[in-house]
């Protein structure tokens, strides 16, 4: 993606933006990678994504076997939200918004699964009753970026459209 008016002939490295967080990414000498016909990804826009699929693969698993949960899952998955959270937590130490400045497809891919894992706090007693605890216990005091985050998206009209009450359950 390039920024809108360049002189196609004098194209320079600010006008390169990435696709995902529109920021200039190769003046801002970020690692990139080009994809097809001239598409590009910034590292940053990258690790968000591969942490997003990450908890994602592992909440999926971890939801669906929560009356059957074995030790294994369960540490999968603690991990993957540990893996996920602290970038994300890295991430809004320096920014309103997980991949750029901005409202990006990280920060709705952020709402929609960390809300869909907070599911877990709500099946507290069949998770107990195995002997197990829940996760996300202390994401407001281990995250308080990302759970501020989430609370503060989740109430934009273009969220709480969707969410409802939700995340008030959750929390």
């Amino acid at each position: 993606m390039h920024r809108d008016g360049i002189d196609v002939d004098n194209v320079q490295p600010e006008d390169i933006l990435c696709d995902f967080c529109v920021a200039p990414a190769w003046s801002a000498g970020k690692p990139c990678i080009e994809g097809h016909q001239g598409s590009l990804i910034c590292g940053d826009c990258l690790t968000a994504a591969y942490k997003t699929l990450v908890l994602a693969r592992e909440a999926q698993v971890y939801l669906l076997s929560i009356n059957e949960l074995s030790q294994v899952t369960h540490e999968r998955m603690s991990s993957a939200y540990e893996f996920y959270l602290s970038g994300i937590n890295r991430s809004l130490a320096t920014s309103d918004y997980i991949a750029s400045d901005q409202l990006t497809i990280a920060d709705i891919g952020f709402v929609c699964d960390v809300g869909q894992f907070l599911r877990e706090r709500l099946l507290e007693d069949s998770l107990k009753q195995q002997g197990f605890s829940v996760i996300s216990k202390n994401m407001e005091r281990e995250y308080p970026l990302a759970t501020a985050h989430l609370k503060t998206l989740g109430a934009m009209p273009e969220f709480s459209t969707h969410l409802g009450d939700y995340l008030s359950k959750v929390f």
